[in-house]
């Protein structure tokens, strides 16, 4: 039995492959053989593919008599139609035809390349036509279709595509420097991005007709060609209008840039259209207009929709979803997030790589409202998708949500090790101005719980010397958590001056989450000059405001010193009438509700182990058996055959699933849940 034989020698030297060619392949017949090896190519086999690759016909009675015999091949489905050669024997027939039939390959790639776009098959037709090294054809296909791909999510297969292709041939086309443009906005920095663009111009211009009449202007085009150009013109400018709001939060130069766009598009260009009304958003966003924010999100947000691409429409939903959590809307960030999310999760298979996005800001809210495990799960989910699906621009974002979240709970060296991924994702994709608008006051809040002022002091100096940035929101940003390091200081006058003027264009804006954040900090401010009244009528005045969207861990994160104040507070408020809301926001400060780590359990409190929200992955319970064995991190990478890196961060996700920080408590608690075999 050949299948017998082969799982005896596995593991075995190279004289496996040679066992393969010469006992197995030798005993066929000459037809046989060429079957065999032309075949081998393929990943999976059908009748009508095989027949294609070999120019013959009588495949499927060919792929019976294999799977009768017992040689190698496996049925993949119940019909009988699709089949596939066991790897090793794949590998040794594949190696024989390289070195007998070399110059046929590429041929062989190219026919199935073929078969495969005439089934409509993108993805297996570039994969050959990339296999063939036929780079114009492979170029032919990706060209018309690549925005289909992007909405389908699979925008790091896209990128390896392109990467595959001679940089020459990306470059002469025009849409392709596009297409890689957009690509890279996932894991490039701006500049990267943008020298991609300029590409896409220059190769646009070289497309145009040559001068007829000696002047400088190119030839005339023929209506259908102009419209095309001048499509493909805006869809470049509004794509740098993206970038240019994302990246650098400059709102002026992205709405000029808007305005370009449309000069260009067509209005059937539902596609880019919604991409101007996305840039525009982004525009707002760092201007901190943020009405305006929410309602050029919803407009790009409808385009896509009459589009009908998955993919933009659950980026454009998060857009309106994170304006609406400056808004402070927290309930209907919820109901946005929902929605977006389940839109972009299938029966089967990852969600959309967008979905990351949905899980981050309704993690954030959750946090807000203090459900920490609910919040943890979602975090972690975020996390992963974004790694799963390489999208690394949403990387830094998570892991500063699960930082917070790890924060809440009291587990501070997990939230330390989520704070370095997302300063190591944030490297990826530079930004000060995405540091500064979306990360640095709960980079700042993180320091100070951590004990670092000395490293909060030192940002907020070199703060002083840099240049200011385009984006008012930014700047407020930065303010803010200038303003927390200088009450960590003790010197409140000098947070208070900064602080003032900030909440005035904030209400005026109504940027109603970063209103209540800074009259908390005045409060704490007043406190600390021992301005006791002014802190309580300037907290009476964010609890206010707070309580239609069940603020709660925007007081609680404060520590002591804000639960001190709400209880004075309580003390006046509740001799006119119920204090409901006050009293939940005091009852999150007890230690019940702080979800501390080193606090003790009571007893019985470990009686019931309860299932984990997120499971154990296979790798992950190997990692587990060898650390219950006693075995280090290089030690598991060694037996894993991993890096150590990877080893380290399938450790983070066991403890951060287990809900522990140390070793002994992930093994008890593994225990407990009947993780671990015997032996272990």
């Amino acid at each position: 039995d050949p299948i017998t034989i082969l799982h005896e020698l596995h593991g075995s030297q190279r004289y496996i492959l040679d066992y393969l060619t010469d006992e197995v392949l030798r005993q066929q017949t000459a037809p046989l053989q060429s079957f065999l090896l032309h075949t081998s190519i393929l990943e999976r086999l059908c009748a009508p593919l095989c027949d294609s690759v070999m120019e013959l016909s009588g495949s499927q009675q060919v792929l019976e008599q294999l799977e009768q015999a017992n040689l190698f091949v496996e049925s993949l489905d119940e019909r009988r139609q699709w089949y596939r050669y066991h790897a090793l024997f794949a590998e040794a027939l594949h190696y024989r035809l390289e070195q007998t039939e070399g110059e046929a390959v590429s041929a062989l790639h190219l026919r199935a390349s073929q078969w495969y776009a005439e089934q409509r098959d993108l993805y297996e037709a570039v994969h050959y036509a990339v296999s063939a090294r036929d780079w114009q054809r492979a170029a032919d296909l990706i060209e018309p279709v690549y925005a289909v791909i992007w909405s389908s999510s699979e925008h790091a297969m896209l990128r390896r595509w392109l990467e595959q292709l001679p940089v020459e041939v990306v470059r002469s086309r025009p849409r392709l420097c596009l297409a890689y443009a957009k690509i890279l906005f996932m894991v490039a920095p701006y500049v990267t991005i943008e020298s991609w663009l300029r590409d896409a111009e220059t190769a646009l211009r070289a497309t145009l007709p040559a001068p007829t009449d000696g002047t400088a202007e190119t030839g005339a085009l023929p209506p259908s060609k102009r419209q095309e150009r001048d499509n493909l013109l805006g869809e470049i400018a509004a794509f740098r209008a993206i970038i240019t709001a994302f990246n650098l939060g400059d709102g002026p130069s992205t709405l000029a840039f808007c305005q370009e766009a449309l000069a260009y598009l067509s209005a059937q260009n539902l596609v880019a259209r919604a991409e101007v009304a996305f840039a525009r958003s982004l525009a707002y966003h760092a201007l901190g207009d943020i009405l305006a924010a929410i309602q050029s999100a919803s407009e790009a947000t409808a385009l896509e929709q009459a589009a009908g691409n998955i993919s933009p429409i659950i980026a454009y939903m998060f857009r309106t979803a994170y304006s609406l959590l400056l808004h402070g809307k927290l309930h209907e960030v919820v109901q946005v997030a929902q929605q977006a999310a389940l839109l972009g999760t299938a029966p089967a298979g990852l969600p959309h790589a967008m979905v990351c996005w949905a899980y981050i800001v309704h993690a954030e809210v959750l946090r807000e409202w203090n459900q920490l495990d609910e919040a943890l799960s979602l975090a972690l989910q975020g996390v992963r998708l974004s790694e799963q699906t390489e999208t690394i621009v949403a990387l830094y974002l998570a892991n500063t949500i699960l930082m917070r979240v790890f924060l809440a709970r009291g587990e501070l060296e997990a939230a330390r090790s989520a704070f370095y991924q997302a300063e190591e994702a944030l490297a990826q994709t530079y930004s000060p101005y995405r540091r500064d608008a979306y990360l640095i006051v709960n980079w700042v809040q993180f320091w100070l719980a951590s004990g670092e002022l000395e490293h909060a002091i030192r940002w907020a100096q070199e703060l002083a010397e840099q240049e200011s940035v385009p984006s008012p929101l930014a700047r407020e940003c930065k303010e803010v958590a200038r303003a927390r390091v200088l009450l960590a200081q003790k010197k409140p006058a000098e947070a208070l001056s900064l602080l003032d003027p900030l909440q005035v264009s904030a209400q005026q804006q109504e940027r109603w989450s970063h209103v209540i954040e800074m009259k908390v900090l005045q409060a704490l401010a007043h406190h600390l000059r021992g301005e006791e009244q002014e802190a309580l009528t300037v907290l009476a005045q964010a609890l206010h405001l707070a309580e239609p969207e069940d603020y709660i861990r925007i007081f609680v994160d404060e520590g002591p010193p804000m639960a001190a104040l709400l209880s004075q507070l309580w003390a006046q408020e509740r001799k006119r009438g119920p204090t409901v809301y006050l009293d939940t926001v005091l009852a999150a400060f007890l230690p019940d509700n702080m979800a501390l780590e080193s606090q003790p359990k009571t007893a019985g409190q470990r009686a019931t182990a309860q299932p984990l929200l997120d499971a154990l992955s296979e790798r992950e319970l190997e990692v587990l058996q060898l650390i219950a064995r006693g075995d280090s991190n290089p030690e598991i990478a060694k037996e894993l055959v991993l890096s150590v890196d990877t080893v380290k961060r399938h450790v983070y996700n066991i403890f951060s699933k287990l809900g522990v920080k140390k070793r002994i408590k992930a093994l008890a608690r593994a225990h407990d849940l009947g993780l671990l075999s015997e032996k272990s």
